[in-house]
């Protein structure tokens, strides 16, 4: 969830406390990258690492932090769509951070992120 933390009610207040102490500046923010890589088709219930499950976990508690804050205006998931990149330990497979949309050349359907509202409509 939060770097160094996989456990979800204590990244949640990780989160929340960093963007605090951010918003404790005056200033607006803008949060650019949030969310998790998945491995299109594993699931897991509860969310593991990896599974469409625990990304969208992850983006629903994100956003729900996100909306505590008044000083956070806007915020975008990393990364929409899936683009291509070398393997790496913390990338089985490439890259899998797409939450809607395959890629042209690949006939996958949408992943379990896709269906959050982000308003708390799912």
């Amino acid at each position: 969830m939060c770097e160094g933390s996989s456990e979800p009610s204590s990244a949640e207040r990780e989160l929340e406390a960093e963007l605090r102490a951010w918003a404790r500046r005056g200033q607006p923010i803008l949060v650019t990258e949030f969310g998790a890589d998945a491995l299109p088709g594993l699931h897991s219930v509860p969310p593991v690492m990896w599974s469409e499950e625990y990304q969208a976990a992850l983006i629903e508690m994100s956003v729900r932090v996100f909306r505590r804050i008044p000083e956070i205006i806007g915020e975008h998931v990393w990364n929409f769509a899936d683009f291509s990149t070398a393997q790496a330990v913390h990338r089985p497979g490439g890259n899998h951070k797409k939450v809607s949309l395959a890629t042209a050349s690949q006939k996958r359907s949408p992943g379990c992120s896709a269906t959050y509202g982000g308003n708390g409509n799912q």
